[in-house]
């Protein structure tokens, strides 16, 4: 077994608490030097690395953890170090100032400066130290750094036909004179008029009523049917093929 020297300098100009493992090659017992140290931190400081040095850090230090380029960085405001957990794992370390706004992402909502809208959806994270980061996840996000910059204002809207064919009230699809073309009906989200300038979302099914309401009624029209006739309507829809359960009409 291979002796091990350990040294501990006190330094109050050292914020962060810090552990560095000298060795001319890695060797069984610095392995497990550093397995206990990390294990030792997992409910408090966070065991990371920079260059050749080990570092804890505390988490109230922390200002953003990312991942970047499959490692995972936590962000100070002293530099950035690696830690060899993943995101989730250094999360779980961290307390409730912090949140996670990605899939690549953790912020110290402490270390926030502000939150503006882009113009690409997201919103773009301030933080201190100059860092920022995306609430929205990074492959997502692609950059323009090369003018002419353009822009235009996309949203979504009520999924309905506000106008459609001009019709009757026998569904007889009207001309540009407005006079009815022999044989053409239409009903539904294919007819005009029924919405006029809105859709009330409130009320659920107006578009499916709409196209089962008024195709019946189209079909009476085509059977020669008029509204003031209600009982040979009725007796026609009673005549039904037992088979399949569709109307004659």
């Amino acid at each position: 077994m291979a002796s091990m020297k350990v040294k501990v300098e006190l330094n109050k100009d050292q914020d962060l608490l810090l552990a560095v493992i000298y060795t001319d090659k890695m060797i069984e017992e610095v392995e497990r030097a550093v397995a206990f140290l990390e294990s030792s931190a997992s409910s408090g400081p966070l065991i990371a690395q920079q260059e050749d040095r080990l570092v804890i850090i505390k988490p109230s230090d922390v200002i953003l953890v990312r991942v970047e380029g499959g490692d995972t960085v936590i962000y100070t405001g002293k530099g950035k170090y690696f830690s060899r957990k993943r995101l989730y794992e250094v999360y779980q370390q961290l307390g409730q100032d912090f949140m996670q706004i990605s899939k690549q992402a953790v912020v110290n909502l402490t270390c926030l400066e502000s939150v503006e809208a882009s113009f690409n959806g997201t919103m773009f994270l301030r933080l201190e130290h100059g860092l920022s980061d995306y609430i929205k996840e990074a492959y997502r996000i692609t950059p323009i750094k090369k003018k002419p910059y353009y822009g235009c204002i996309l949203g979504g809207r009520i999924l309905c036909t506000f106008d459609g064919l001009r019709i009757n009230t026998k569904m007889e699809v009207l001309d540009e004179n407005h006079d009815p073309i022999p044989g053409l009906y239409a009903a539904g989200n294919d007819a005009g008029g029924f919405f006029w300038g809105s859709y009330n979302d409130r009320v659920p099914g107006l578009a499916a009523s709409h196209a089962h309401t008024f195709g019946r009624l189209a079909g009476q029209s085509i059977d020669g049917l008029t509204a003031d006739e209600p009982g040979k309507a009725v007796a026609q829809e009673a005549h039904v093929d037992a088979a399949s359960g569709a109307s004659h009409i």
